[in-house]
């Protein structure tokens, strides 16, 4: 005990409450963060969805013209725009004609194990389509 009645124990047991709170308050913080980007993303693919809305053949042939360029660094938004395709086949109830088109997708480039992989990777209802290797 030191002069004053106290125990040199006692700072050290406020350490582990304080640390507590400060942790618990991260996790909130990363929570927030990542409830805020999740929310962010939905509206993002809720205006891309509204906009393909009228002319979705115009995404697939987007999808056409960006594998006709050389090179990986299109996949990206390959897999983005099949993924919106989907998401807009799932809300119109069109997901067999979705998945038919998809499938003759894969078929015609069943040989770039690369996009094939980011499909996987990517969006959902694409990699539940998307064959493995």
């Amino acid at each position: 005990m030191s002069s004053t009645g106290t125990t040199w124990s006692r700072p050290y047991r406020r350490a582990p409450a304080q640390r507590a709170r400060w942790i618990a308050r991260e996790q909130q913080q990363e929570a927030d963060e990542q409830e805020r980007a999740a929310r962010e993303q939905r509206e993002a693919q809720n205006r891309r969805l509204s906009g393909l809305q009228h002319d979705p053949e115009a995404a697939w042939q987007r999808v056409g013209e960006l594998l006709t360029r050389r090179g990986t660094r299109h996949y990206p938004e390959v897999v983005r725009l099949l993924g919106d395709l989907a998401a807009l086949a799932g809300r119109g109830a069109a997901t067999a004609a979705f998945a038919d088109r998809y499938a003759d997708f894969i078929a015609a480039h069943r040989t770039k194990r690369a996009l094939l992989r980011d499909l996987r990777a990517g969006d959902p209802a694409c990699a539940a389509l998307t064959p493995g290797d």
